[in-house]
């Protein structure tokens, strides 16, 4: 496994870890990663697709 950066948190070295295991019996399952792993769980889904969009948008009239 490649080192983690000790400035990460600590629920995201955590979620780098279990994402990364060589042994996919031992990672997470799509649902323990987006539903039950603190790092992602309590996540606004509305909210990160409006900042997601906005970036999207900024970033096309940029290129314009």
């Amino acid at each position: 496994m490649p080192a983690i950066p000790d400035n990460w948190s600590a629920e995201f070295k955590d979620f780098v870890k279990m994402c990364l295991k060589r042994d996919p019996e031992e990672r997470l399952t799509i649902d323990q990663v987006l539903f039950e792993h603190p790092f992602l769980s309590g996540i606004d889904a509305d909210r990160c697709m409006r900042m997601w969009k906005r970036d999207v948008a900024d970033f096309n009239d940029r290129q314009q």
